[in-house]
């Protein structure tokens, strides 16, 4: 297998949470080839003598023609990485709070999620990204001050932040 193993759902949802963080960081984000159809890392320069001593062509490896052609198959892992990394993308592009490079983090009061605040264009956007591999809980009290309710600009997804947010294992979500 030339990409994340098939029936992985645990490193999908690793990949799509760290570019999730990278597409809402600021900054413009870059996607290294192969990435957005979970490619894994090329040991084969150690054969070639001109880059074997190089340990960076590890992550340099060969266009995935088998991996690019299952990228519209929502039943494959490359599909699955595909569609989340084009719905954030999509996301990102009608988010006028990830403009401008300002963040704001702050203590979710979890050790295992990751928060901070975007603003810009009269947006205010909450980012929350669970590293863990566990399903982790942020109190409602981390919600004071905020609308009752909250979408998740990658899903669509509603939440009721007043009774705080539960997050899947490697989850990220975008509230605004």
């Amino acid at each position: 297998m030339t990409g994340v193993e098939a029936g992985d759902a645990g490193g999908i949802a690793r990949i799509l949470m760290m570019y999730g963080i990278a597409f809402s960081a600021g900054g413009i984000p870059l996607i290294s080839l192969g990435d957005e159809v979970g490619q894994l890392n090329d040991s084969s320069y150690l054969n070639d003598p001109a880059t074997a001593k190089e340990s960076r062509w590890v992550g340099r490896p060969y266009r995935p023609d088998d991996l690019y052609a299952q990228r519209n198959d929502p039943n494959t892992t490359a599909g699955q990485i595909f569609a989340g990394m084009k719905r954030m993308i999509d996301a990102r592009c009608n988010a006028p709070g990830l403009s401008g490079n300002a963040i704001d983090g702050f203590d979710t009061d979890n050790p295992h999620v990751l928060g901070y605040v975007r603003s810009g264009g009269g947006q205010e956007i909450c980012v929350l990204a669970n590293f863990s591999d566990d399903t982790q809980v942020i109190d409602a009290d981390q919600f004071v001050g905020t609308a009752p309710r909250l979408t998740d600009l990658i899903t669509g997804e509603s939440y009721h932040v007043r009774t705080g947010v539960t997050l899947q294992s490697h989850q990220i979500v975008w509230l605004s």
